[in-house]
């Protein structure tokens, strides 16, 4: 926005210019003219996308003042949930080539050949921005000026908070009439490979619920229940949610008849006809979480209670 402004001559434009030629930052001022004045474009009519802007508190409250100047107010913030770790990887992991520039990436884009151009042959390296330390220096100035946003637009009281109102413009996509839509709401958004992950962990709750169907018998005990679990979830790269958390000796809560939740699982303990077992487990892959629980009839059960169990 600030090279388009800057390309077009504008009053704003050129003043931006001026601190981008020398390497500094543009002033606060200056991008929040520019911000009112992209908002009026015929484009943003219907409602446009505040990308990487506001970064600091200061700009978040400058940009409200605008907004309110034109009837108009942020309708949702969209926060991109991602562990420090991941975002060392993916921005330490770029390659340019030092005689076509061209980009890669060791993860998501690798060469055929490491270190080699696939386009010239030429030589990769990896740019001073995108070392380690680089990379940390702008993760810590993101926690200090931009983490910050988080908890003035989760704020209750943030002024311009409530049901979008007024013409569109980036900051509003709901409807006038339509107060059920709270402005500032926080949305968390995964990528594609948690989103795979959370998949996964979820399809082996599923096996083990199918699996736990054909074990559960009279005369097994619940420590073997919590075993065959263990190893199932072990053999398919993950491991259990419950075991070790706070002092929990078992990968699945067994919990008999009258029992309510969280029964320990124990060689003591041997299903016999008649019982009804609840069975609470949760598994993690590559840190992300699934949970399920399963109540299941051992053998013949009163009609009253099979109609209950699953």
């Amino acid at each position: 926005m600030l090279r388009e402004a800057a390309a077009r001559g504008t009053r704003l434009g050129l003043e931006a210019k001026r601190y981008m030629d020398t390497g500094a930052l543009v002033p606060d001022e200056v991008v929040i003219g520019l911000v009112g004045e992209r908002l009026h474009e015929p484009d943003a009519a219907n409602g446009a996308v505040l990308d990487g802007f506001p970064r600091t508190v200061a700009q978040a409250e400058a940009l409200d003042r605008l907004l309110r100047s034109q009837g108009a107010e942020i309708d949702r913030v969209v926060f991109f949930d991602v562990a420090r770790a991941e975002l060392l990887r993916r921005l330490t992991g770029r390659r340019i080539c030092r005689g076509c520039g061209a980009s890669y990436h060791v993860v998501f884009v690798p060469p055929r050949t490491p270190d080699v151009c696939d386009r010239c042959g030429g030589e990769l390296y990896q740019r001073e921005d995108d070392s380690e330390a680089a990379v940390m220096k702008r993760l810590d100035v993101y926690a200090s000026q931009t983490a910050p946003l988080l908890d003035y637009y989760r704020s209750p009281g943030r002024a311009g908070r409530g049901p979008g109102r007024g013409r569109g413009g980036g900051h509003h996509g709901g409807h006038p009439q339509d107060g059920r839509r709270q402005g500032g709401a926080m949305i968390l958004l995964k990528s594609a490979r948690e989103l795979e992950r959370m998949r996964q962990a979820g399809r082996i709750l599923a096996e083990v619920k199918d699996r736990l169907r054909a074990l559960v018998r009279a005369g097994i005990t619940t420590r073997e229940i919590d075993v065959d679990v263990e190893a199932f979830i072990i053999s398919r790269n993950a491991r259990s949610a419950f075991k070790g958390y706070r002092g929990f000796p078992a990968t699945v809560c067994t919990s008999i008849n009258e029992e309510i939740v969280h029964g320990i699982p124990s060689s003591k303990r041997r299903l016999k006809e008649g019982d009804i077992i609840g069975l609470d487990l949760g598994c993690i892959v590559d840190g992300y979480y699934a949970d399920c629980a399963i109540t299941l009839p051992v053998g013949p059960v009163p009609p009253a209670c099979r109609s209950c169990s699953t």
